[in-house]
């Protein structure tokens, strides 16, 4: 939780009389505020006060560990409330920094043998705006024109291609030499290669897969796997990593708004994307003309959420009402900051005792 780099160099001949000369810096992920003692800091103590504050400052950081559990998850319960697709865009710019975030949270979306079949195209650009809002139906035109940031998903319907990187990530990785072995194998049947267009040619792939999993002994036989076309299977990664994006921008107080209402051939076109890709989504990015929109509902959680087996409701999760949960993402975060800073703080000044006649430079 919490990483102390310290470098205590003897100073004087006076016995526990250490330097600290640009030594101490203490960063946590959650605050705001960065503690270092810098220039020259001399610390008298004993070992039986160091043994102390060091009990000390653990227990202080397990107790701030459960604390921060509860309050990352309120906050993120309050994230995800508040967000909502926008009817309208306001043109302020969104800083450029915040997006490169964004996308940096969106690459640890999980995705099948860790492939990631899927590229993103950030649209700034008042002209490429102005041409991806073509190839859109309906009001997401004025969305992509009046937000400043859309972002396109596009999905590799090639991944096999992939193969040589996704078996280099795994053995940075350590992965089992058995596994990464299986790599290539697992790609291309569960993955897919080409694009296959046609029921008819889907439907002799699926065979020719199924068949080719009996065979490695990956199935019993006569059993055959659910194996999708490759858009389907490379739409479910790349959704993953979508909804990893929306929640990245929420965090940051943007609002996005979800697409499929497009020609994809036009957006292929506009952006110059090739037809190895497919388009599931496009994401407009910024900030809500109405911040004040009202929200739509959900459905009741017993019609959602089964227990066993399909029918049998999965009781006790509670609607999330939009009342119970108010947003107010600023508290939250001083809240968060305020627990990391107070436990901080005692846990330095904890029993640190100054010998007579000493000085702190």
């Amino acid at each position: 939780l919490i990483q102390v780099v310290v470098r205590a160099d003897v100073c004087s001949k006076r016995k526990n009389v250490f330097l600290l000369d640009r030594a101490l810096f203490v960063e946590l992920p959650f605050s705001k505020r960065k503690y270092q003692l810098t220039s020259q800091f001399v610390l008298h103590i004993n070992s039986r006060t160091l043994v102390k504050a060091t009990r000390r400052f653990n227990r202080y950081a397990k107790t701030m560990g459960s604390k921060n559990v509860g309050s990352l998850s309120k906050a993120f319960r309050k994230m995800v409330g508040s967000r909502f697709t926008p009817h309208n865009f306001k043109t302020d710019p969104v800083d450029s920094q915040i997006i490169k975030e964004c996308l940096s949270i969106t690459q640890r979306a999980p995705t099948s043998f860790n492939t990631q079949p899927y590229i993103a195209i950030v649209v700034t650009s008042l002209q490429q705006r102005e041409a991806l809002a073509k190839a859109m139906l309906g009001g997401n035109g004025k969305k992509v024109l009046t937000a400043p940031v859309s972002v396109v998903f596009a999905a590799d319907l090639e991944s096999i291609k992939l193969t040589p990187k996704v078996v280099a990530l795994a053995e940075a990785s350590k992965a089992p030499r058995g596994f990464i072995r299986s790599l290539p194998m697992l790609i291309a049947l569960i993955g897919g290669g080409q694009s296959m267009p046609g029921s008819l040619a889907r439907d002799t792939a699926h065979i020719l897969k199924s068949g080719a999993f009996a065979a490695f002994g990956l199935v019993k036989p006569g059993v055959l796997p659910t194996i999708n076309a490759p858009e389907a299977w490379a739409f479910k990664n790349t959704m993953l990593a979508a909804m990893q994006y929306m929640l990245a921008a929420s965090s940051h107080g943007l609002h996005t708004a979800p697409m499929e209402g497009f020609v994809g051939a036009d957006v292929r076109k506009a952006l110059g994307i090739p037809c190895r890709y497919s388009i599931p989504l496009v994401v407009a990015t910024g900030y809500a003309a109405d911040p004040n929109q009202l929200r739509t509902g959900r459905f009741a959680p017993s019609d959602m959420f089964f227990e066993n087996r399909f029918g049998q409701p999965y009781e006790g999760v509670r609607p999330f009402t939009l009342e119970a949960d108010k947003i107010d993402l600023g508290n939250v975060d001083d809240n968060v900051d305020s627990d990391i800073d107070g436990v901080l703080d005692r846990a330095i000044h904890t029993e640190t005792s100054t010998a007579n006649n000493s000085k702190t430079v």
